[in-house]
């Protein structure tokens, strides 16, 4: 049931290209009774079936690998300096185009290879599954030297998620660019529907339909004030957070802190991550009082406290850039991604 409603819902959704219009969708969905419930007790990253039947183009690209995804370009195994890149959501790999010229520019002999997954309305699809597949493609580019990613926004939070779940990854260095770790609590300022905090919790956190957690949106959606609910309801942020699941904490911890370098990248002027402390694994409390990444629950169960007492997590707040400016701010590349390209 679950992977059919996402095949309809993918189908559906190629209608309704803007975001506002996904909102609606979310809005519209969660109010039917009639559709199956999704199903949260799907195991990641295992048992993920194909999605069937597969589109032959997407995109108006032609599609010859497993369902509706393009997997990479052949790429040499032992290839220097391979540097991945994964968008953000609503949007696709090309979005990274400004990055990844300096990327070029910079480091000519180095492999810099945008991520072709989960473009546009695709990038609403639930973050477990996007997790899984992320991997999926990584391993089949046959990547044997150690791997730079840059994930941005949603792409920065599921390129970690999939971090945590992938035992002997050769992933080095990992640098998020405003990536929503802890989640979000508002919807962003420039989407022109206001709607208020226990409206979009009753969608997400519906014990009804469940479809609310078939939308990305709805994995992040961590509100300070229902947090029974939250941890519950919400079947992606949870367990990656290790709020959940503790039996799979210790695993989780030692995968990320395989990285020999985490970059967390903020700005107090994002206007889509909210709060922007979330990007810096920081996030409210239930009377709206801001909690530093060191004082969280999962600060020491994800090894991020390890990291930063070993001087491998290295931090970025950069006030007077926006949310999407980060991949296109010349400072933000001189600072934050340039120095760790090696």
């Amino acid at each position: 049931q679950h992977y059919f409603i996402q095949s309809n819902l993918r189908a559906h959704l190629k209608m309704h290209p803007t975001t506002v219009i996904l909102l609606k969708l979310l809005f519209t969905f969660s109010s039917s009774s009639s559709l199956p419930f999704f199903n949260e007790s799907v195991a990641h990253p295992a048992g993920v079936p194909p999605i069937s039947p597969p589109p032959t183009t997407l995109y108006g690209e032609k599609i010859n690998s497993p369902p509706f995804l393009k997997y990479g370009e052949n790429i040499s195994p032992s290839t220097p300096n391979p540097v991945l890149l994964f968008h953000g959501v609503t949007e696709d790999y090309k979005r990274l185009d400004t990055l990844v010229e300096r990327l070029k520019k910079d480091f000519p002999s180095a492999m810099i290879h945008p991520i072709k997954l989960f473009p546009h309305v695709e990038s609403i699809l639930p973050l477990k599954l996007q997790s899984y597949e992320l991997r999926k493609y990584i391993e089949n580019l046959n990547i044997t030297s150690k791997i730079t990613i840059i994930g941005h926004s949603q792409g920065a939070l599921t390129t970690r998620d999939m971090i945590q779940h992938w035992d002997n990854h050769n992933i080095a260095t990992f640098i998020s660019l405003v990536g929503p770790h802890v989640g979000v609590c508002c919807i962003p300022t420039w989407i022109p529907i206001r709607v208020d905090n226990a409206t979009i919790s009753s969608i997400c956190y519906s014990s009804q339909t469940k479809v609310g957690q078939m939308i990305s949106f709805c994995n992040m959606w961590n509100d300070p004030q229902r947090q029974a609910e939250y941890r519950e309801s919400n079947a992606f942020l949870p367990p990656s957070l290790c709020q959940t699941e503790r039996k799979s904490c210790e695993e989780q911890g030692s995968n990320l802190n395989r990285l020999r370098k985490l970059v967390l990248v903020g700005t107090p002027d994002d206007d889509t991550v909210i709060p922007f402390e979330s990007t810096l694994f920081g996030y409210y409390n239930k009377d709206w009082e801001m909690v530093p990444r060191e004082k969280q629950d999962f600060y020491t169960l994800l090894g991020l406290e390890e990291q930063e007492k070993s001087g491998r997590l290295d931090q970025y707040i950069m006030p007077g850039v926006g949310h999407q400016e980060m991949v296109e701010n010349e400072n933000v590349y001189n600072t934050c991604v340039k120095p760790y390209i090696t």
